[in-house]
């Protein structure tokens, strides 16, 4: 992504990555996003999935070796702020989505079709989890597309906030065996 930005000649503060004026509030409102994306999922979106996947469960496979395990959780959390919440952002939001929706024209119609463009892209890459983790994921990213637009398009540190904290709030349901 580094090599990328530099060969477009793009900054870093383009993407999304200038400094906030207010790092509290800027965590206050990411955690408060999190917080409501996982109400939502646990209150209304996960039982609609149920409902039309009965049958279906969100794969964690890869993540059950967190289960007890407080080394491999830590580390764990970790990798998942830095790849999911930082670099995920970055890649889908802070570049993708800003790139197809500049490719469609720029307009609210190309920002639209962007959001839903790198929603499907971002579940679909979550296919190891299964149809329920591919559907959970690409609403998800939806969700942190349409923050990011409502944010005005500049700041992805809502995003980051967000989606680490998501992540965060996750793995330790999986380490404590809640889920």
């Amino acid at each position: 992504m580094i090599f990328i930005l530099r060969y477009q000649k793009v900054s870093f503060a383009d993407i999304g990555l200038k400094k906030p004026k207010s790092w509290i509030k800027t965590l206050a409102i990411g955690i408060g996003f999190a917080i409501a994306i996982l109400a939502l999922f646990l209150l209304f979106i996960n039982p609609i999935i149920q409902e039309f996947l009965p049958i279906e469960e969100k794969n964690i496979d890869r993540f059950v070796a967190l289960k007890g395990n407080l080394p491999l959780f830590l580390v764990g959390i970790t990798s998942a702020v830095l790849t999911a919440g930082f670099g995920e952002e970055i890649i889908w939001r802070g570049y993708i989505m800003k790139h197809l929706a500049g490719i469609f024209g720029g307009r609210r119609s190309s920002w639209v079709i962007a959001l839903l463009l790198t929603s499907v892209l971002f579940g679909c890459l979550h296919f190891y989890q299964g149809i329920v983790g591919i559907v959970q994921t690409g609403l998800t990213g939806f969700l942190l597309g349409a923050i990011f637009i409502l944010n005005g398009k500049k700041s992805l540190w809502i995003n980051i906030i967000t989606h680490s904290v998501i992540d965060i709030i996750s793995l330790t349901a999986i380490y404590f065996g809640a889920i």
